[in-house]
């Protein structure tokens, strides 16, 4: 299984920090989704309620709220006002640019002793003002982690293309207390000055820079923030051929160990692998130039990958023109 914040030696910070004393494990899964075509806060907000349903954490979300361009702070409802909201029935939604909708639970070993957890999807703000946003979207909804979580990952990304017309997405797990939330946004908790934490925060920034502009859609070869077990691709990526790989589909299809794609029709997949596919088919899409940047990971089932010099080298983000 693939962490994203197995980079870290959190045991090791965990005794540098107040607070962190008490620290144990508690992974948090979660998908991050966008879209060239914002679907409107209505189907937003039902995609959100499905997502806490399929991941089993409906009953204990507490917090909802949307955003109206122009204003300075979202509207707040309850909860249960959320499906007032999807019915269309709230007038001042109207012309919601995001939704919220999140929860929590008590997790001892967390920097607050609870995991907090739920999503949110809005417009990209675009290159006007802040409060005039572009068409594309992003979307997030993370989730305390279950036996069988790549399954319930899956299920969200399917959503995902269903219900709001995502085109790209990935389903990632990461430890609470290194902010899954804001690792789909593309931050990362200060945990110290190392070299771990500013490669980290270079690539988030990169990636937030270009999932938000117009040239996500646009740039060639499409670009894909990272591989991980279970990936959303579209049209976007397999309907070109991708330099020395030919078309992607093709490609995948062309040999063993590349993983599996299942179609969702709309042109959409969801591209599974296992974590001793991705740790071979990560390395020749950096080289086809179709991932942002390739830092050194941890897969922590595969004994092999543990050794030295045995991962990909460390990159800068690729430059995006």
């Amino acid at each position: 299984m693939f962490v994203t914040s197995d980079i870290f030696d959190l045991k090791q910070l965990s005794t540098r920090f107040t607070g962190w004393e008490g620290w144990r494990e508690n992974l948090v899964a979660g998908i991050a989704v966008h879209g060239p075509h914002w679907p409107g806060h209505q189907a937003m907000a039902d995609f959100l309620l499905e997502c806490a349903r399929v991941s089993g954490v409906v009953d204990k979300m507490n917090v909802a709220s949307y955003f109206v361009p122009g204003e300075r702070r979202s509207r707040v409802i309850k909860v249960g006002s959320l499906q007032r909201l999807i019915d269309g029935k709230l007038a001042g939604a109207k012309t919601a640019a995001s939704v919220l909708l999140e929860g929590d639970q008590p997790a001892p070993g967390t920097r607050h002793n609870t995991i907090f957890f739920g999503g949110s999807g809005g417009r990209d703000a675009g290159p006007q003002p802040d409060f005039i946003r572009s068409d594309q979207y992003s979307a997030r909804f993370v989730f305390p982690l279950t036996g069988d979580h790549t399954a319930s990952g899956a299920k969200l990304l399917e959503l995902a293309a269903g219900m709001i017309g995502a085109a790209y997405g990935y389903y990632f797990v990461r430890d609470e207390i290194c902010d899954p939330t804001g690792y789909c946004r593309g931050s990362v908790p200060l945990l110290d000055y190392g070299p771990r934490v500013k490669d980290e925060e270079s690539d988030g920034v990169a990636w937030r820079n270009l999932s938000r502009s117009d040239r996500f859609w646009s740039v060639s070869p499409p670009i894909l923030r990272d591989l991980y077990q279970v990936n959303l691709i579209s049209e976007r990526h397999t309907g070109q051929p991708l330099g020395q790989l030919g078309y992607l589909t093709d490609w995948i299809a062309a040999a063993p160990g590349r993983g599996q794609l299942r179609d969702l029709g709309g042109r959409r997949l969801i591209w599974s692998l296992t974590d001793a596919e991705v740790y071979s088919v990560r390395r020749l899409l950096d080289e086809a130039g179709l991932i942002l940047s390739c830092r050194d990971r941890v897969y922590r089932d595969l004994p092999y990958a543990r050794q030295p010099n045995a991962q990909p080298t460390s990159t800068a983000p690729r430059i995006i023109h």
